[in-house]
């Protein structure tokens, strides 16, 4: 059980008047998460892992599935990629993913299966950097080690009416320092996720509700009536447009899917439909055609559109043109030539592989209406690697 709020050491101002009212309304007002009914490592690991790009209303259920799935740091380390894959799919980001898998082999390995609890030994895990290893250091070991995620930085950025760039030098690191230094002795594994709670509830970067706010009295940007203009963050770069073409090729209740290889940069060892990225002026019939040729060889014609779909990949804004594509010589057999292996499945037996989100829409969408013409508009966000 955490101590009292009467024994926190309170060696600044600062620290007094924004711990102690930020550990009271937190205890009253946090969210139910699942990770915080059992702040075990690996648990606290994985939501922090999942969590990353990702909004906590979308991470819940599929952290409750992993955790059934793979309860323990064994489980996941004896899992094999593509059960792994599966199980993330629909998350984005699968890089993140793998990196779990490879984390979790290397607790075993080197550390005896239990995830370590210094700041410096977790960040030796792969995908684990400053602030997931702070992370699961002060939340699961109770560790005074400081983390600066978005939302902390926010809250830190507006309470000391902070200017500049917070994701540039030396601010950034000013954010670090700070975050460090208001953490209570003792009380790093509340106080931590009370900045983040009160950055994701209250301190939002639109209208922020400083009227509720318990560390309002201590918030520099609030006396000065300059929150809405802090953090002072870079203007994003305009997205890249990326048209791609792809290919539902049937053969009987079965459809072509191919499997990337594992040297890709994006999306290795992932299933989907035979795809591509669109040459200059070129239609995206045009290009359906070209990515079964290039994938496995076959030469087709295409048919009509079968789904549109438009999903971002980081700074990317893809659309996607799915064409029903008819083999020429149906008896040919197909190699694999563009990819790294490839399997006729039905759009139901697909549920088993790992797909990236848009080429699941599509093969869900076949699997309820079967070949008929369909149209689909769909917005992905954060569907990458």
């Amino acid at each position: 059980m955490p101590r009292s709020l009467a024994s926190i050491s309170s060696p600044s101002p600062d620290r007094a008047r924004v711990a102690q009212p930020l550990l009271e309304w937190f205890r009253r007002e946090q969210r139910d998460l699942p990770w915080r009914r059992n702040p075990d490592p690996y648990a606290i690991w994985v939501s922090e892992i999942m969590l990353q790009q990702t909004q906590v209303a979308t991470v819940i259920p599929y952290f409750d599935r992993w955790m059934a799935r793979f309860p323990t740091v064994a489980h996941l380390a004896a899992a094999v990629e593509d059960d792994v894959l599966h199980a993330w799919q629909g998350l984005g980001y699968y890089r993140r993913a793998r990196n779990l898998l490879l984390g979790a082999r290397t607790v075993v390995e080197r550390f005896g299966g239990r995830v370590p609890d210094t700041v410096a030994a977790l960040k030796s895990l792969p995908g684990v950097g400053d602030y997931t290893a702070g992370a699961i250091a002060s939340i699961a070991y109770n560790r005074s080690a400081p983390i600066v995620d978005g939302n902390v930085e926010r809250v830190l950025t507006r309470i000391f009416a902070l200017h500049g760039d917070p994701k540039k030098a030396p601010l950034r690191n000013r954010i670090w320092e700070l975050a460090e230094a208001l953490i209570p002795d003792g009380h790093a594994n509340e106080f931590n996720p009370a900045l983040m709670e009160l950055g994701a509830t209250v301190c939002t970067p639109a209208n922020p509700r400083c009227q509720v706010c318990p560390v309002e009295a201590a918030c520099q940007a609030r006396a000065q009536d300059i929150q809405g203009e802090l953090p002072e963050t870079a203007a994003r770069p305009k997205p890249t447009s990326v048209p791609m073409a792809a290919a539902v090729v049937q053969k009987g209740a079965h459809v072509l899917l191919v499997q990337r290889r594992p040297d890709e940069a994006r999306w290795p060892l992932m299933w989907q439909f035979p795809n591509l990225e669109l040459c200059v002026d070129e239609a995206a019939p045009t290009g359906a055609v070209r990515a079964v040729r290039e994938a496995v060889g076959l030469v087709g014609e295409a048919g009509g559109r079968m789904a549109l779909v438009r999903h971002g990949v980081t700074r990317y804004r893809i659309t996607l043109e799915a064409f029903q594509v008819s083999l020429i010589e149906p008896s040919s057999a197909p190699k694999p030539i563009g990819c790294h292996d490839f399997r006729w499945v039905s759009p139901a037996a697909s549920r088993e592989l790992a797909m990236p989100a848009a080429h699941r829409k599509i093969a869900e969408r076949l699997d309820a209406g079967g070949a008929s013409q369909m149209e689909l508009l769909l917005v992905e966000e954060g569907d990458n690697d």
